[in-house]
């Protein structure tokens, strides 16, 4: 439209009661650093009369002088202006709840996600990934201003209230903080931010540099809002506290000053290892980052943090399990066609907690693998293809679409418009996240074919493979693949993904303040019943049909979740040797049956990056082990003890390219190991001595070993690996021993093997 056709049509005359000239309002500015934040302003007059719908504002805490003598004005539409928010005077506020916090000046959305003994409450802000410990006389819970009304309404209380806050009460908090800032007059959330964000990854790798979450990405592996846990105050170092002013070029600047954050503990901020750790590592090279891990707090008394809170999405597995067997012969066929259609049945009724718990607790991320007391184990390819029985072949998963792409997917699916999606009386859409129960209910029935099919996908794998924290929603991401058609699923890797997004997640839980842990759990249950006998539960079948996954084998049921319990699995897997571990679950040679476990790369999941280093864990694919080649090291890193600043940057390109280039490229040699022809779990001599300088082999800081637990007698699996390791370890000795040693030192080792079955014997005897 040309700007004659614009003059020659004047907008016609609004009323907005609510924005008077002189009416006390709160503005929101879509400049990078404040969006989420609400300042109080006055309204002085329309900005110009072409317009009815623009205001200019003068900011009551903003101003652009450095000297603060000169409030900041600014043109808003009314779309960015609201009336005051209302505000309880009494009110109680609750874990998981929405709020605004009144920091740097301004109200900002957040969470609550911790309710202290003191009284004060810490909220998380999504868009910084900042904790902050507030009073309760600078919150209020959070609102949105809809066609003229508040969502939520204003809760009654006893006696007379106002709908909004009084002039006074805005005075009074604006003292509040001033008193907290040392009356400096102004805070720059978005210089303070960004500073923060650059030292902490200059402290981590020594180059500049910074994490950036990108506002228009929904993020797979973002820590939900209510749904995470912290036991202590997040410490964020020193941070900076500036005047503020508007510069030349309408940008917020501003002029820092030296003043050093009193928030929580500062030695959070101290995790990488810069000399020898009590219990080790002596050198830190292997495992960088183990002072801000949960072992290293165990050790030293530091941290109890308990078992962790594990997701599982157990009961939509059930109905979609239920939707499957209902759907037509046209849509299940479409769905066993990506060969995923199994993974509802698949996934286990009932979580080990204590268990899960105790391996978290050997993961070390920089590795990715578990640190046992005889050397290193993982999570493989070939255990996700025996376990899950999901595609390794393929492409990786590594688009990382924006938001209003995803919303669109969604929209086409669900066969809804934007507006039915984003509304709050639908409630289909919260917190970067489609409803289950609203995917259930639309895309249940009535659809074609296809877009069944593909929702049935879309939730599967969300409740699955890439289960996250947002309790009853799942990401539009796990959409993005089957947009275009159900039959697309078939060309990704869908265990890299898996095992990629498992990795990250294992490394956030292994963190000293985290509390929770998400990803495929029944992969990581289900592992740990395979290579270790000792922790097995009865198997529900007893011949294992080699197409079925073998998750399906396993008879799981309620354990005890006791605090008890998993201190005796800590001290049970310190006293773990590996005569006890079924280093080959699965068969002999598993890297010819899967061939790309012996990938030496990176993992690609979105904006996931995981190194996969399967010349670490050699034993589990038949060799000998060896010391292994150095550990990828990541172009950035923030690994403290602090999980929420989790943070990992590797190059996506290399690991895709070296993906693609398998196996010309990034493959293991196996041909250059040895063999473990007379014991699986065997390794060269070095390997131990150069393993307990670099790691941390032991959890419990005791200086008399713990007695060992026996398994029951009816853990016949445990029993029958047990003697047939000793066994298979004698009949190899004694083979060797023929042709080069005489009669007597024949009868010695026959002796010593005979007390090593009694032994053997006498444990089994002993066990309950």
């Amino acid at each position: 439209m040309s700007s004659k056709s614009k003059k020659s049509t004047p907008p016609k005359p609004t009323h907005h009661p609510y924005f008077k000239p002189g009416a006390m309002v709160e503005a929101s500015s879509d400049d990078d650093g404040f969006r989420g934040s609400w300042y109080i302003g006055k309204i002085i007059r329309r900005a110009t009369t072409k317009d009815p719908n623009k205001f200019l504002v003068e900011y009551e805490t903003l101003f652009s002088d450095d000297g603060g003598k000169n409030p900041l004005k600014e043109i808003y539409d009314v779309a960015q202006l609201r009336p005051l928010a209302p505000r309880e005077n009494h009110r109680k506020f609750r874990f998981g709840e929405k709020v605004d916090a009144y920091h740097s000046d301004g109200w900002w959305e957040g969470s609550i996600t911790e309710e202290r003994e003191d009284g004060r409450f810490a909220v998380y802000f999504k868009g910084s990934k900042e904790q902050i410990v507030f009073g309760s006389e600078v919150l209020r819970l959070h609102r949105e201003w809809v066609d003229g009304e508040w969502k939520p309404p204003l809760e009654v209380e006893d006696g007379s209230r106002d709908r909004v806050l009084k002039e006074k009460e805005t005075v009074k908090l604006k003292e509040v903080i001033k008193e907290k800032t040392k009356k400096v007059r102004a805070v720059s959330a978005s210089v303070r931010r960004q500073q923060m964000q650059a030292r902490a990854i200059e402290r981590a790798s020594g180059t500049p540099g910074g994490d950036h979450i990108q506002d228009d990405q929904i993020q797979d592996d973002q820590i939900e809002d209510a749904d995470f846990q912290s036991s202590e105050d997040e410490s964020l170092g020193p941070y900076v506290i500036s005047r503020q002013r508007k510069g030349k070029d309408g940008r917020f600047v501003a002029e820092s000053s030296s003043v050093t954050s009193k928030r929580g503990r500062t030695d959070e901020d101290v995790w990488a290892v810069s000399g020898p750790v009590p219990g080790g590592p002596e050198d830190g090279s292997v495992i960088p980052s183990f002072l801000g891990h949960v072992a290293f707090g165990i050790w030293t008394g530091k941290e109890e943090r308990g078992t962790l809170k594990c997701q599982s999405r157990h009961a939509a597995c059930k109905r979609l399990t239920t939707w499957y067997r209902g759907a037509s012969d046209e849509v299940r066929g479409l769905i066993a066609g990506t060969g995923l259609g199994h993974l509802p049945e698949t996934m286990f009724d009932h979580l080990d907690i204590p268990l899960l718990s105790a391996f978290v607790e050997r993961w070390q991320p920089d590795t990715s693998s578990f640190h046992l007391p005889f050397g290193e184990m993982t999570i493989t390819l070939h255990d996700v293809w025996f376990i899950l029985g999901i595609p390794v072949d393929g492409k990786m998963i590594s688009d990382e679409p924006g938001k209003q792409l995803l919303l669109a997917s969604c929209v086409e699916i669900l066969g809804i418009t934007m507006d039915d999606l984003l509304a709050d009386s639908t409630k289909h859409f919260a917190n970067g996240g489609v409803l289950i129960e609203s995917i259930f209910k639309i895309c249940g029935q009535g659809l074609s074919a296809e877009v069944e099919a593909i929702a049935w996908i879309w939730l599967t794998l969300g409740c699955t493979l890439f289960v996250d924290k947002s309790g009853h929603r799942i990401r539009p991401a796990c959409l993005w693949e089957m947009r275009d058609g159900a039959t697309d699923a078939t060309t990704y890797s869908w265990a890299s993904a898996t095992l990629a997004y498992l990795y990250r997640q294992l490394g956030i839980a292994s963190r000293g303040d985290c509390h929770g842990l998400s990803g495929c759990l029944t992969l990581l249950q289900a592992w740990i019943y395979e290579y270790f006998p000792c922790f097995r539960p009865q198997r529900e079948r007893l011949i294992i049909d080699p197409n079925t996954p073998r998750a399906c084998s396993w008879s799981v049921s309620v354990t005890e979740c006791t605090k008890s319990r998993l201190q005796s699995l800590r001290a049970r897997i310190d006293q773990l040797t590996p005569d006890e571990v079924a280093w080959l679950p699965f068969g002999a040679d598993p890297a010819v049956t899967v061939r790309r476990t012996a990938y030496m790369g990176l993992l690609v999941y979105r904006d996931i990056i995981e190194p996969y280093m399967s010349g670490r864990v050699v034993r589990q694919l038949g060799y000998m082990q060896t010391i292994p080649s150095p550990i990828f090291r990541p172009e950035k890193a923030v690994r403290s003890w602090n999980s929420l600043r989790y943070a990992v940057e590797m190059a996506k390109n290399v690991g895709i390219d070296g993906w693609d280039g398998f196996p010309m490229t990034c493959l293991l040699p196996l041909t250059f190991l040895d063999p473990a022809t007379v014991f699986a779990g065997a390794c060269h001599p070095a390997y131990m001595e150069w393993y307990i300088r670099f790691s941390h082999p032991q959890l419990l800081n005791i200086d008399v070993a713990a007695p060992r637990g026996r398994p029951s007698r009816s853990n016949t699996d445990y029993w029958v690996n047990r003697f047939s390791s000793v066994s298979q370890g004698i009949l190899s000795r004694l083979s060797a021993m023929s042709a080069q040693y005489g009669i007597p030192e024949m009868e010695q080792t026959i002796s010593k093997s005979t007390t090593d079955l009694e032994r053997v014997m006498e444990d089994w005897r002993l066990a309950d």
